[in-house]
């Protein structure tokens, strides 16, 4: 039996806060922004509250309502209802917190029976790791071409430590302390050198499975935003009928 049937309550309080949300045009994220602090849900905890997925605190359902200009006492009474089904399901009861819990088994990927609100969410936190990680990129790249330059210094100092060590013969013990000094400078930025192009190349590689995963999760949206569609049409044919005292 699929979670809508199990927990009607819970996906009709819901889809009268996401249906408030579609018709307002307002997202998940600042939904989350333009709540109380005390009583704020990220933007995750709404989509998941929007699609009938969780019933939060009563002080937060309300607060959302709030920012979407909804009855009080309408949310109130919705909530009542999610909360007592809680009640009698007791241990049997359970909710999808975040969006690692309903992704394909085994893919890593989301599943096709997201909705388009929940897919919108997915995308907006695949986007901020993917900035995150070009941050990361960029800050590295700096690294290890700043190593790479010191490198090169260095190693043209030695070379011409070296040339004088030819000719200075009475400075010797003090430019080889000072050569031994660069020696081991070069080798520990030869190493990090080494550090660097394998954390760029981890960093690279995230890079190309997270853009593959917004790319998925756009391909998702498409066909939720169809599905759902085909839905309100099949609905509005079944209600129209039932209207006309046709079967």
């Amino acid at each position: 039996m699929n979670e809508s049937l199990r927990y009607p309550a819970r996906e009709e309080m819901g889809r009268w806060l996401h249906e408030a949300s579609r018709v307002r045009d307002m997202t998940t994220r600042e939904i989350s922004r333009r709540m109380n602090a005390k009583t704020q849900l990220s933007h995750t905890s709404v989509a998941n509250l929007l699609n009938g997925r969780t019933v939060p605190r009563l002080v937060s359902v309300r607060d959302v309502a709030r920012v979407l200009g909804l009855d009080e006492a309408q949310c109130q009474k919705l909530w009542l209802a999610a909360k007592s089904e809680k009640d009698r399901k007791g241990t049997a009861y359970r909710e999808t917190e975040d969006f690692t819990e309903i992704r394909s088994e085994g893919s890593g990927r989301f599943s096709h029976s997201l909705s388009p609100l929940e897919l919108e969410s997915a995308r907006e936190e695949v986007r901020e790791k993917i900035k995150s990680n070009q941050e990361r990129e960029r800050v590295k790249q700096e690294e290890y071409y700043d190593a790479w330059e010191r490198r090169a210094l260095i190693e043209e100092e030695m070379e011409f430590l070296r040339l004088r060590l030819v000719d200075e013969r009475n400075s010797k013990n003090e430019l080889m302390r000072k050569l031994e000094k660069l020696e081991a400078e070069y080798a520990s930025l030869t190493a990090k050198i080494g550090e660097l192009e394998a954390e760029l190349s981890r960093l690279q590689a995230r890079q190309l499975n997270l853009t593959e995963e917004s790319n998925f999760i756009n391909e998702m949206r498409a066909e939720a935003a169809y599905e759902w569609g085909r839905r309100m049409e099949f609905q509005v044919i079944v209600l129209e009928r039932q209207q006309n005292g046709r079967p």
